[in-house]
């Protein structure tokens, strides 16, 4: 079951893993967002995004701000993004985070894993 492999997000948590090389896919989502739905549809739950998550050894991350929370808008603001969907790569080497476009594709989110993602 696709759902069994995220971890509800937790900022610390993130830290703590990129802290010991590993990487991390976030994904920020809503039930009344619209693009959210989308994107899990046409890729989050799709076999190929997760064979390339299998491939590149990535840590899932999912954060539900159904209702607006603050910590995750803290969060989101560090990457000047004030709304949903926010999908961004974690590691050592982009402790900052590199952003993806609000609407995802496998094939960007293969571009991204192989240059992002060690």
């Amino acid at each position: 079951n696709i759902s069994e492999k995220w971890e509800v997000f937790n900022e610390q948590r993130l830290i703590d893993l990129v802290d010991n090389d590993k990487t991390v896919f976030v994904d920020i989502t809503a039930d009344w967002c619209v693009t959210c739905r989308v994107n899990k549809v046409l890729v989050l739950n799709n076999e190929n995004f997760l064979s390339l998550v299998k491939q590149y050894d990535i840590v899932l991350m999912r954060g539900d701000w159904t209702k607006q929370n603050k910590n995750i808008a803290n969060f989101m603001k560090k990457l000047n993004r004030y709304g949903i969907p926010f999908n961004a790569i974690y590691n050592k080497k982009n402790i900052q985070g590199i952003l993806f476009s609000e609407l995802l594709s496998i094939k960007k989110i293969e571009e991204k894993f192989k240059i992002y993602a060690y």
